[in-house]
């Protein structure tokens, strides 16, 4: 799947990826929003939800590594080095 194959998914379909295919690589939370990071195999997928009702707000779909920066001390790459 391309990132822009899934830009045109339903919110409903693009959940349903994510849990089936998406490989989860971080969390974070903002104001008073819940982020969780997914990989899918070419592009990453940040989930934005609501803290208090888990209602998911956005899907923000994209390629370039500058925005897994907010992630970067949370992802675990020490089971790539051994």
């Amino acid at each position: 799947m391309t990132l822009s194959d899934f830009i045109l998914l339903s919110k409903e379909e693009k959940r349903v990826i994510l849990l089936h295919e998406g490989i989860l690589i971080g969390k974070r939370t903002n104001f008073d929003c819940i982020i969780f990071l997914f990989q899918l195999s070419l592009f990453y997928v940040e989930v934005y939800g609501r803290l208090e009702t888990k209602e998911v707000l956005e899907y923000k779909a994209f390629e370039e590594t500058n925005e897994l920066y907010p992630y970067i001390k949370d992802i675990q790459i020490d089971h790539l080095l051994k």
